[in-house]
């Protein structure tokens, strides 16, 4: 080895032995109180992977899926959402489906989305779908039904499918 890469060492070896200052230093990253980054949790196959978020307080926020329609990025999969205290409190499912796979994702992709929510105690509390595109607004579609916290059902209406092909 070259003594004076040698010598550094040892500089630096005989430092670090030096006494602690008398009261902590706090450093300015001590105060700051953002969540852990969103990670990458795996990568499913090509251009699809899973994300996990998470609130402040170090609990998963999410769990979502990203991957590619007709050539175009877009949420698949289930997604999961939950509480400050880490409790299920929606449940959306993508499914996805294509008029015409020669106009591309923009024009072509229809999105359904179909959506449990939570009561605190975990019993399903509303169950309902939607419909959308990227040029067109969400419209409601099947059973819609609502729930008390012990599982009976409050309400129930049915809309028809419906795809606006002038949006």
């Amino acid at each position: 080895m070259d003594r004076a890469f040698v010598g550094l060492l040892v500089l630096l070896w005989v430092s670090c032995g030096s006494p602690e200052p008398s009261e902590p230093v706090q450093s300015p990253l001590d105060t700051i109180t953002t969540p852990p980054p969103s990670q990458i949790l795996r990568l499913d196959n090509p251009g699809t992977f899973t994300e996990v978020s998470y609130h402040p307080n170090g609990k998963i926020a999410a769990i979502t899926k990203q991957g590619y329609v007709n050539s175009c990025s877009a949420p698949v999969g289930t997604h999961y959402f939950f509480s400050k205290t880490g409790k299920l409190e929606q449940e959306v499912t993508y499914d996805h489906w294509i008029l015409s796979p020669d106009e591309g994702c923009h024009s072509s992709v229809i999105q359904e989305l179909y959506i449990h929510t939570f009561h605190a105690n975990g019993q399903l509390k509303s169950q309902y779908q939607l419909q959308s595109c990227y040029e067109c607004e969400e419209t409601k579609f099947g059973l819609w039904m609502t729930y008390d916290e012990a599982g009976n059902v409050l309400s129930e209406e049915f809309f028809e499918k419906e795809y606006r092909e002038d949006k």
